[in-house]
């Protein structure tokens, strides 16, 4: 009986780091648990993940980090989202390492691969998966919609970029569609809503968009003794505790949360709002009432803070999934927030969570109101997240997708050819018109000070000429150049000799 080819995976992503990036390890984690071979290709440091190593050129790096920069020129000063165009840290000969795999799953790839790199890694001829962490996949740019229609549209006229540069969101957002509608790509939304909402931009095809969560750590993320984890963070075994974690303040609701911290403060003297990350640490909320413990390196110290708390306040704009929520679960502890990524499905079970409309701040104040009054059933919240998040499980879903969609791939006809737009060249000759007006700016006081400096040169050498010394010496000089000619002739090296 022969033995079953081991299944091998090639994950590629900007960076471990970050909610993409744990969402990443965490699956490729689950992946090698369950016999997989899984390795992941970033492009920048890896730290302590297994089997894991950087596919970024460091001249290449430094490159893209400057374009990352130039095309910052090309944005709105009224911007409402991250938006970034697809430009390349790695070189085509790298690539062609990943085409031993027998799937290629993408993740955040900004700043890291182009969308020729992805083009490249198409040509392989394998399945490519890729996971949706944010909106950029079917936008032109934009990390997150904050409202906007366009993307159903083409993405004509982006309003995220200045006028003169508008034009290259469609550019980008039809290359990107010309690259998905003639290959074996599957789009993986870690949401319910989220895969809805890429169903309806018809970038891909609906039967090629999938809803599987991120995995959770549950053997790191675990309830614990409520009052041992208060004391450690200095807090009162008395005190309603409500959390709030985030790093960037955009998006995350960090307006929502002041209203409501504003109205239960006023209302309850023993409520308490425990602020992880930078966003939490700038949240506009009194001292009396706060607890700002900023940015957590410490996973062990996350995981008090989570077991600490009564309720976890959820209020962002707009999640695909949310780490914080399936986290916070997993340590017992139930969420409230707006109707956004994993958290409507989590609501279906009320002593999990609480979903109220999105930007419903009234219903956001009542819901926190009702979740400090109930007791916090841990070992629901816990089962929920368990059954939903773990690891292996997750990773297993996966290896569903990635049996499919082989199998699928094996079947397929050769992709015909496809025209793409010419983005390279657009973006390059922006960036050149940017990099030009970068230098001229750069220069022009250095310009402006020489102009002035040689005006002024000028001005001290007339008013020399005009003085009463310069016309007295004037019979001198014209003595000096007769008895150079008579002494020296018309020898050249001579006759331009200094007396």
């Amino acid at each position: 009986m022969s033995q079953e080819k081991q299944l091998s995976i090639a994950h590629l992503g900007y960076t471990s780091r970050g909610g993409a990036g744990i969402a990443m390890e965490r699956l490729h984690r689950g992946l090698l648990r369950g016999g997989a071979r899984s390795d992941l290709f970033l492009g920048q440091e890896a730290g302590s993940v297994p089997n894991a190593s950087i596919l970024s050129d460091e001249i290449l790096a430094k490159h893209a980090n400057f374009y990352s920069h130039s095309f910052q020129k090309m944005i709105a000063t009224d911007a409402s989202t991250y938006f970034t165009f697809p430009v390349s840290s790695v070189r085509p000969s790298a690539l062609s390492k990943i085409s031993e795999y027998d799937v290629l799953h993408l993740h955040w790839v900004s700043n890291f691969l182009s969308l020729s790199n992805i083009r490249e890694l198409a040509d392989f001829g394998k399945p490519l998966v890729w996971t949706a962490h944010d909106m950029a996949l079917m936008s032109g740019g934009c990390h997150t919609l904050n409202g906007c229609q366009k993307w159903l549209s083409g993405c004509n006229s982006c309003p995220q970029l200045r006028p003169e540069y508008g034009h290259l969101a469609a550019s980008t957002k039809s290359y990107r569609q010309a690259l998905l509608s003639n290959r074996n790509f599957w789009i993986v939304c870690p949401s319910k809503q989220c895969a809805d909402i890429y169903k309806k931009s018809e970038m891909i095809h609906v039967d090629r968009v999938v809803a599987i969560p991120n995995a959770v750590d549950v053997e790191s993320f675990y309830p614990a003794d409520r009052l041992e984890a208060r004391k450690a963070l200095g807090l009162g075994s008395a005190q309603k505790v409500i959390l709030y974690s985030a790093q960037y303040a955009t998006g995350k609701g960090l307006a929502e949360l002041e209203q409501v911290a504003r109205q239960i403060c006023s209302e309850q003297s023993n409520v308490v709002f425990l602020l992880l990350g930078a966003a939490g640490k700038a949240a506009a909320i009194s001292e009396n009432c706060s607890v700002k413990l900023g940015h957590i390196s410490s996973q062990e110290m996350l995981r008090m803070a989570y077991v600490a708390s009564d309720v976890a306040l959820v209020p962002s704009h707009e999640e695909t999934f949310s780490n914080v929520a399936a986290e916070a679960i997993a340590c017992g502890t139930p969420i409230v927030g707006f109707d956004v990524g994993i958290i409507p499905e989590l609501a279906e079970i009320e002593e999990v969570a609480r979903s109220v409309p999105k930007l419903d701040t009234a219903s956001l104040v009542e819901a926190v109101r009702t979740a400090l009054v109930e007791e916090k059933n841990v070992d629901r919240c816990r089962m929920t997240a368990v059954e939903r998040f773990e690891p292996v499980k997750v990773a297993y879903q996966h290896r569903q997708l990635y049996e499919r969609a082989i199998k699928e791939n094996a079947s397929m006809r050769p992709a015909r050819a496809t025209a793409y737009p010419d983005l390279s060249t657009q973006m390059y000759e922006l960036m050149c018109t940017i990099i030009e007006k970068d230098v001229n700016q750069c220069l022009a006081p250095t310009h402006k000070h020489l102009k002035k400096e040689s005006n002024k040169f000028k001005r001290e050498c007339r008013a020399f000429q005009n003085s009463l010394s310069w016309r007295i010496t004037k019979p001198l000089r014209v003595i000096r150049h007769l008895l150079q000619f008579v002494l020296f002739g018309f020898g050249a090296s001579r006759a331009n000799r200094s007396v």
